[in-house]
């Protein structure tokens, strides 16, 4: 199953971008669309919190948490991320997984963010 833009309690940070399940192996996965900065810790660590919590509903063999940052991360989290087996793509990488499968690329956004 998946499931797009799930909420898991009220308030700020309950909800996820994507949450894949398939038979105890669960997908945390969220996005960030920034242009002009890149993903630090915090967003990573917000990341995990998000698992914790679907960790309390439900029963789980394996938890993989899964970032998409269009403008990367920065190099402490790029270094959290790899200490924590956080798995995330940049605008480059995600596109060649979009590729693979036969999908349509992602948009390269202006530096304002915004989609032309």
């Amino acid at each position: 199953d998946i499931y797009h833009r799930t909420r898991l309690k009220a308030g700020t940070g309950q909800e996820i971008d994507v949450l894949g399940a398939a038979a105890g192996d669960i997908w945390v996965c969220q996005s960030k669309w920034w242009t002009k900065n890149k993903v630090g810790v915090r967003e990573l660590q917000a990341l995990e919190r998000q698992g914790e919590l679907v960790r309390q509903n439900q029963e789980i063999i394996t938890l993989t948490h899964w970032l998409f940052a269009y403008s990367g991360l920065t190099p402490e989290a790029e270094a959290y991320a790899r200490e924590r087996g956080i798995l995330w793509s940049a605008l480059p990488e995600f596109n060649e997984l979009l590729d693979y499968v036969g999908l349509r690329r992602l948009p390269e956004l202006p530096e304002d963010g915004r989609a032309a």
